[in-house]
């Protein structure tokens, strides 16, 4: 994965990103491809490290973070 782009051509990320796509349409929410390529993108581990290595944020307020922006990315369309 040290090419850019390499994350996001992975088998693996493929399957999150699918599953992730479901359980947002499943809920209504509005562009759940979209959606779904945000919540992954705040879990990249470069992202996680950088936030917890260069920026010293708490892992608690961290996943806590990740936690709310997950339910408000799953609102159903309005």
């Amino acid at each position: 994965t040290s090419t850019p782009g390499a994350r996001q051509r992975t088998g693996a990320h493929a399957f999150w990103r699918q599953h992730c796509r479901y359980l947002l349409h499943e809920v209504g929410a509005s562009d759940p491809d979209l959606r779904a390529d945000l919540l992954l993108a705040g879990m990249a581990a470069e992202q996680v490290r950088h936030w917890l290595h260069d920026q010293r944020r708490d892992l608690d307020d961290l996943a806590d973070g990740l936690s709310n922006a997950a339910l408000v990315l799953a609102q159903p369309h309005p």
